[in-house]
């Protein structure tokens, strides 16, 4: 057993994942899964957006960093362009390496914000191939798709969070290939739906759990379309009421021990077509592989990756994309053989780099031969171990970001003085305002709310903070008959988070009398839900 030098919680590590630092020629981790996870969320800012000028343009924009931040950073027009060229430092054996680059990132203009292929959806940061969107952030292609999260082939939706082939859809989370569904879960190659758990096949149902190739059902009973047409309205008219209702029914049904499909010696939740993954979340594709999540385009012999399409060979990163041999990177995009490296794009043989496009054989940013890279490259590795930081992610202090700025704050919550007594930093004035709601009685029936509404500043009845309608949501509101939402858009993003299961493993047998079958799950063993082995559910519910 190993005592996490963060934490000190006690971890192991299987003969496979010792075989994986062998073979990247890695030190074993000093810090344990959980800490390895937080201090790569510290470095990746989501959600907290600021207006402020490019650096070089001048013009306004809307940028990943508050004004009181120290850094260089250029809107994405001048950050690719070639209107500047990255500064570089020489390696100073007296200094350790990691403070030199926190120098470089001092000295480097960084992208504002990270947006890939976009048209009219210039607030839709991490996201690629987006159209007239809004708030959507880590999304592969969408259009028309408001306040949504990691979304992908999807249109006209909105309050979604990892979905694939959304359409006309409203609060579903993890759904597929799902037209016309509101407040559904887990629901696949379905139409109609609404307050739906686990229905595959369906059409027109409303408040249904685990369902397959049904129409026309409430509560698992079949209906007219009369009765389904009165219900919906009257969930509609009160979602929060109804989902009370159907949350107690859904209890009565089992749920799956996890969502694994078409994979091999794999666990974790949400994997489709995977070998070999330990610990793996939301990913497709992947062999032998462990500790990553939302992995959407197969990877192959990675560990601790997150937010990275088509990963190989590489250990402790997060928002890397067509990844090969990398260590400890951040936002570097088809990338190969680099290591502790910050928005790097189109480069190999990079080490402690940021700001580079083409670049190779660079150190600090400055081009070595390859010999001289190989020879520095090894010195700095072997510094690095002494000080054992070689393989550990970046340090928090060291992160562009402010603590309560990343998605940190989602998974590992701190007060501001838990976090201040770690050393890490804490921005006091996060983007919004409060105290300034002009309206505060909105009419419960969408067909009572004017145009008006578009001028009135509401307040979240969650956090307090202000928020407006946009004329996109108020159409969406008025086209599905719902009512105008009463959080703003980032509470409404947390809820959608608590209804996910946490990524942690619980070793549990099977509820379903008789049976014997053990599993690794995320269903803690003190919940309510009754959770079935693959076996029993499909014979529950076929």
């Amino acid at each position: 057993m190993t005592t996490c030098q963060h934490c000190n919680a006690q971890f192991d590590l299987t003969s496979a994942e010792k075989d994986f630092f062998v073979k990247l020629n890695l030190p074993e981790p000093k810090s344990c899964p959980d800490c390895r996870q937080r201090s790569r969320c510290a470095w990746r800012n989501e959600r907290m957006l600021y207006t402020r000028q490019c650096d070089l343009c001048k013009k306004a924009i809307v940028s990943f960093y508050a004004k009181d931040k120290p850094y260089l950073q250029y809107c994405p027009e001048c950050w690719w362009s070639d209107r500047w060229q990255a500064p570089a430092l020489d390696y100073d054996p007296a200094k350790p390496f990691l403070e030199q680059f926190k120098e470089l990132l001092l000295k480097t203009p960084h992208l504002a914000l990270i947006i890939s292929h976009g048209e009219n959806s210039d607030y839709c940061p991490h996201s690629v191939y987006y159209k007239d969107s809004y708030m959507c952030i880590s999304g592969v292609t969408g259009e028309n798709i408001y306040y949504s999260y990691f979304v992908n082939n999807s249109f006209d939706s909105m309050d979604c969070a990892q979905g694939f082939d959304l359409q006309n859809c409203y609060q579903c989370v993890h759904c597929q290939n799902l037209f016309s569904g509101i407040y559904c879960n887990d629901c696949e190659n379905s139409s109609e739906l609404a307050f739906c758990y686990d229905c595959i096949s369906c059409q027109n149902c409303i408040g249904c759990v685990g369902l397959r190739h049904k129409e026309n059902y409430i509560f698992n009973k079949p209906a007219t379309k009369e009765e389904c047409a009165k219900v919906l309205a009257e969930a509609k008219a009160n979602p929060e009421k109804f989902y009370q209702t159907f949350y107690q029914f859904s209890l009565t049904v089992p749920r799956p021990y996890a969502r694994i499909r078409h994979c091999e010696n794999s666990t974790g939740d949400y994997l489709y077509n995977c070998r070999n993954a330990a610990h793996c979340f939301e990913s497709q594709e992947l062999e032998d592989c462990f500790y990553v999540w939302n992995l959407p385009r197969g990877a192959s012999a990675v560990s601790d990756i997150n937010y990275s399409p088509k990963a190989e060979m590489s250990y402790n990163c997060i928002s890397i994309v067509n990844s090969k041999y990398q260590i400890a990177t951040v936002a570097c995009w088809d990338c190969s053989f680099t290591s502790y490296s910050w928005q790097c794009f189109y480069s190999q043989n990079l080490f402690g780099c940021t700001g580079l496009k083409h670049g190779s054989y660079q150190i600090l940013n400055k081009k070595y031969s390859e010999t001289e890279y190989k020879q520095l490259k090894e010195k700095i590795i072997e510094e690095m171990k002494r000080a054992d930081q070689y393989g550990e992610f970046f340090p928090i202090r060291l992160s562009p970001f402010c603590y309560n700025e990343t998605i940190a704050r989602e998974y590992f919550p701190l007060t501001k003085d838990e976090v201040q007594s770690k050393g890490w930093f804490w921005q006091n004035e996060l983007p919004g305002t409060f105290g300034r709601e002009t309206l505060t009685d909105i009419p419960a029936d969408i067909t009572q709310v004017t145009d008006a509404i578009l001028n009135e500043i509401l307040a979240c009845t969650t956090c307090k903070k202000d928020y407006k309608i946009i004329p996109q949501e108020l159409k969406f509101y008025r086209s599905h008959g719902l009512p105008i939402a009463r959080q703003c858009f980032d509470c409404r993003h947390l809820a959608r988070l608590q209804q996910r299961n946490p990524r942690t493993l619980y070793h549990r047998a099977c509820m379903n009398a008789g049976c014997t079958n053990e599993f690794e799950t995320t269903y803690a063993p003190e919940r309510p839900e009754r959770v079935y082995c693959e076996e029993c559910y499909q014979k529950e519910i076929y």
